[in-house]
């Protein structure tokens, strides 16, 4: 499975495949595992790093000799494995998990979280949302207020999991974002995921109509 040509397999298959094996308890990294130390794919070289630096740190410093090309990119991966922060892989997972993402594949969502950005934003700390960006940010940890002018809303993992001006309803009122706690966020612009999701429409649709009445239902007057 993990050899077989894209064409035939699908990169979300193929990390499904790396993660498979790697929580079995008997496995034992081999070369096809190793191979996508090299892969092109960030999605999958990034796993496949992880895995290998994880379970056997000895194999990833001498596989890592043969890989001079790409030092700093390897450097970012063991970065993120030993600060506990979320791989891509892990990303789809979280996002699937969100009802704004129904219906969306781990194909789709891996391409979409291939063009995010991380932000880390301490407790207290604000971010302005500009009515005029596409920018949007879905919260993977922690807790959030926006409020627009005189309107007050929380948005937490039993609310809202996605925040962006392009949501709310009033045209001239600037919306700034609050940490209510330390919290990761992933931003992405909305015209990416139009992009990606060009011959989707109705997923497109639904995202958008989720997001929207979340917003209509848990608005305040402060």
């Amino acid at each position: 499975m993990l050899n077989r040509e894209s064409n035939n397999v699908n990169r979300w298959t193929k990390a499904c495949t790396l993660y498979a094996i790697a929580e079995n308890e008997a496995f034992t990294i081999d070369d096809a595992i190793v191979a996508h130390m090299f892969n092109p794919d960030p999605l999958l070289a990034e796993l496949a790093t992880g895995i290998i630096y994880k379970n056997q740190p000895d194999q990833y410093r001498s596989v890592l000799k043969r890989m001079s090309h790409r030092p700093e990119v390897t450097e970012r991966i063991v970065h993120r494995v030993e600060n506990n922060l979320p791989l891509v892989f892990d990303v789809v997972l979280k996002l699937r998990e969100m009802p704004e993402f129904k219906g969306f594949t781990g194909l789709l969502l891996s391409q979409i979280v291939t063009q995010m950005q991380l932000v880390r934003l301490a407790q207290g700390e604000k971010l302005s949302l500009s009515k005029n960006s596409q920018y949007i940010y879905i919260i993977r940890k922690g807790r959030l207020s926006t409020s627009i002018g005189n309107k007050l809303r929380v948005s937490n993992p039993k609310d809202s999991n996605i925040v962006g001006a392009l949501f709310n309803s009033w045209e001239d009122e600037p919306m700034v974002a609050e940490a209510k706690e330390n919290s990761i966020l992933f931003g992405i612009s909305l015209s990416d995921v139009f992009d990606i999701l060009t011959n989707y429409p109705h997923l497109i649709i639904e995202l958008t109509k989720y997001v929207s009445n979340q917003y209509s239902k848990t608005e305040q007057t402060t």
